[in-house]
């Protein structure tokens, strides 16, 4: 291969890097005190759809963006997030983080076009232990609810 060879594999390879990271769409991070004071940081990271066909936010639609990582840090240690809790959420379009009960929320809004949903990851010492998901458009609204405790099935 020639030094012309060389040049022009390296321009197409950055041609190739610089595609990859404009297809990052968009991150979303939201910092929150615990109850207990404990400082915490949430991560959602957006990327372009390359998740499955059945996808909340765009029922009978292709969604352009689908949540692609979801991490929650705090001082004292690591949340334990499953993916499928958010592979599933198309073009996600708000983060936000809400004290409940003995933990905290992850709430995800997104929406396309007419079709919107919340999903509400509750999240209790280092896991997220249920995911609820209602779709805010439909009538009659459709809702989805999962278990991640270990306990139950």
């Amino acid at each position: 291969m020639n030094t012309l060879q060389y040049i022009a594999t390296a321009i197409a390879a950055l041609g190739m890097l610089c595609a990859r990271a404009e297809a990052r769409s968009d991150i979303k991070e939201v910092a929150f005190q615990r109850a207990d004071g404990v400082a915490c940081r949430v991560t959602l990271s957006i990327d372009e759809l390359t998740g499955p066909p059945t996808i909340w936010g765009a029922e009978g639609a292709r969604p352009a963006t689908l949540a692609s990582s979801l991490r929650a840090k705090c001082k004292d240690g690591t949340v334990s997030v499953p993916r499928e809790a958010f592979l599933d959420l198309g073009n996600p379009l708000r983060l936000a983080v809400e004290l409940a009960g003995q933990g905290y929320d992850i709430v995800i809004g997104g929406a396309q076009g007419p079709l919107a949903y919340v999903a509400r990851l509750h999240v209790e010492g280092h896991a997220v232990v249920e995911r609820d998901v209602a779709s805010t458009a439909s009538i009659p609204a459709m809702t989805e609810h999962v278990s991640y405790r270990e306990n139950e099935s």
